[in-house]
């Protein structure tokens, strides 16, 4: 595949005209971050929110897509739905909304987040692999990328992950809670290391 130098943007579906699925995954990577960034009101709220939210699952063992986790974008998608609601919220309080939102959802192939209206496979003229519609039905944490093809960006979650991320989440809507209303707890203990041995 060859990009003109004329190329002004991704957000045409028509792009994927002719590419096999490597590069549409590619440019749908690209085209998942620009539609996040499109779609948050506060870009340096959610830039800061995100990174605490990425330090956390990080530091607590909850983030990594390859071992059945989730990934990058996948919280970026989590952070955003939060910022998106809670458009004037500064950062500790939608840290705060984003435990206590998250650890009480109803996770389930029925409730997927979303950031966005979803496109269907009519969304282009022309055939598109299977493979690149990622079905939820079956999904445990349905977390659906914003941008066309809309697939589920959290398929490698298992049932011993899914507990894993909500134990944890769990655990941030009790700290985030009683920092927010003045109790004797730090920050850092929201970012406190995870001990697996």
């Amino acid at each position: 595949m060859k990009v003109g130098k004329d190329l002004e943007s991704l957000d045409d579906n028509n792009i994927f005209r002719g590419l096999d699925n490597e590069s549409i995954l590619s440019l749908k990577g690209r085209r998942d971050t620009d539609m996040i960034d499109k779609l948050v009101p506060e870009k340096d709220t959610f830039k800061l929110t995100l990174r605490c939210i990425k330090l956390w699952a990080k530091n607590r063992g909850v983030y990594s897509n390859v071992i059945g986790y989730l990934g990058g974008v996948t919280w970026a998608m989590l952070v955003a739905r939060i910022c998106i609601d809670n458009p004037h919220m500064p950062a500790y309080k939608l840290l705060a909304t984003f435990f206590e939102y998250y650890s009480t959802y109803q996770w389930g192939p029925t409730n997927p987040v979303t950031l966005c209206p979803l496109q269907d496979r009519e969304a282009v003229p022309f055939a598109m692999d299977d493979m690149l519609f990622r079905d939820w039905n079956k999904a445990k944490m349905p977390i659906i990328t914003p941008s066309f093809p809309n697939s589920n960006s959290s398929f490698n979650i298992m049932d011993s992950t899914k507990e894993a991320i909500l134990t944890e989440l769990e655990k941030g809507a009790i700290i985030t809670k009683a920092i927010c209303e003045g109790q004797n707890v730090e920050w850092k203990r929201l970012f406190k290391k995870f001990s697996f041995f």
